[in-house]
């Protein structure tokens, strides 16, 4: 008897034990997974809170124009592209591009990656010139000071030359660098964009012509 009550004392030492490092294991793996999920909250709400939405798309085209412009489709083709890995450095994503048009003046709202995310900018060009630029979203902690009418309204008035370079040299802003040039590489492609649409439907309105 007196072997028996040790060796079921045994026992539950062991079970206890086994009990006690289950425990102790299971415990670590409970605290291992909330703090990865809080870290994982954390970057998201820091991205929530990076995501900057400044306009929207159907306020930038309303404020664009005087009178309800036509909204149209651009299909991306070889030389559209070529001129984006020219002017941007890559292939435009997606295979077609949707545009505003009244008359002689045309909006764009473009996506241009910054750092790392991507930044949309409404671009609105009359008489191959641009008119007004302007941030609709940033979503990157730094470089947001592009947004501002300081740096926006040195692109008024601008074209595009023929080495499709804008006319004028933009000044830079301290700490935006990457933002200063996705923002001017993206109104350089709007112009090439503009000004080649146009140049096509004016050969098509006077071949209608003839």
């Amino acid at each position: 008897m007196g072997m028996m009550w040790m060796d079921s004392i045994w026992v539950l030492d062991i079970v206890f034990k086994i009990s006690m490092k289950f425990h102790w294991c299971l415990q670590r793996m409970v605290v291992r997974f909330a703090s990865l999920a809080c870290a994982a909250g954390l970057m998201l709400s820091t991205e929530l809170v990076f995501a900057a939405v400044y306009m929207s798309p159907v306020d930038f085209v309303n404020r664009s124009f005087d009178q309800t412009p036509t909204m149209k489709t651009l299909w991306l083709k070889t030389e559209h592209q070529q001129a984006a890995k020219d002017v941007l450095g890559h292939s435009y994503p997606g295979i077609r591009l949707r545009y505003w048009q009244r008359g002689e003046t045309t909006a764009w709202i473009l996506d241009e990656i910054g750092k790392e995310k991507p930044i949309t900018i409404g671009i609105v060009i009359t008489d191959n010139k641009i008119r007004d630029v302007s941030i609709l979203e940033f979503r990157e902690p730094r470089g947001g000071e592009v947004r501002h009418p300081f740096f926006t309204r040195q692109f008024k008035g601008l074209f595009l030359k023929a080495n499709r370079k804008l006319s004028q040299r933009i000044d830079g802003v301290a700490g935006a660098t990457l933002s200063v040039r996705a923002v001017s590489n993206v109104t350089r492609y709007a112009l090439f964009l503009h000004t080649t649409l146009l140049n096509r439907q004016n050969q098509y309105a006077h071949q209608e012509v003839r």
